[in-house]
């Protein structure tokens, strides 16, 4: 009994300590198109990514007010984020809506320019593909279009998505060369990939 008490005391003392680490100042940021709101600390995120620290300690209006809008961002992808900031851990699970988010956090976290969160993000994913054996998951049409389209300071992931699909490809034909109906799908999905990233090079 003793032994809890001390524990929940330690916890206690060390959220208190943190809390006061972060500082008492909070800003606010809005997400989608719905303006679903977060509220989170300053210190905080000006300590984690060096374009927040500009945007809310700038000569900008985000300054001024306090706020920012975040309307092309996922909620989930925000909630993510936010999380690893306060505790230095991206959560693992295997339903393909996670996936999808943890997709749109590399996304967020490469257009703040957050390394650190893009590469806990790609451990995870691909920690998850192994665990759960959810390679077809990692070559969905949708995640690889979007990741093939969508502008990246960082090619990590559109590379990421390429390997995956010619992995599965040569791994599928190695099992079964004959099998001409899912090497003919697999050609056609690398097909649609290389024109949609020649297409996105212009903007990378």
């Amino acid at each position: 009994m003793l032994y809890f008490l001390v524990r929940i005391l330690y916890i206690i003392v060390n959220t208190d300590r943190k809390c006061r680490d972060f500082g008492e100042e909070f800003v606010s940021i809005f997400v989608g198109i719905k303006r679903k709101k977060y509220i989170v600390h300053k210190k905080r995120v000006c300590k984690s990514c060096q374009q927040l620290k500009k945007a809310f300690q700038g000569p900008f209006e985000e300054t001024e007010n306090r706020e920012l809008y975040w309307k092309d961002d996922k909620p989930e992808a925000v909630e993510l984020l936010i999380n690893y900031l306060y505790s230095s851990k991206i959560p693992s699970h295997h339903t393909e809506r996670h996936l999808q988010n943890l997709y749109e956090l590399y996304f967020l976290a490469d257009r703040i320019n957050v390394i650190g969160v893009m590469d806990k993000t790609m451990d995870t994913i691909q920690e998850m593909a192994v665990k759960y054996d959810l390679t077809d998951e990692l070559i969905a049409m949708n995640l690889v279009k979007r990741a093939i389209e969508i502008p990246q300071r960082n090619r990590g992931m559109r590379l990421f998505c390429i390997d995956m699909m010619i992995y599965v490809f040569l791994m599928r034909w190695r099992h079964d060369p004959g099998d001409s109906d899912a090497i003919s799908n697999e050609s056609e999905a690398g097909t649609k990939t290389r024109t949609l990233d020649s297409s996105s090079s212009q903007r990378i």
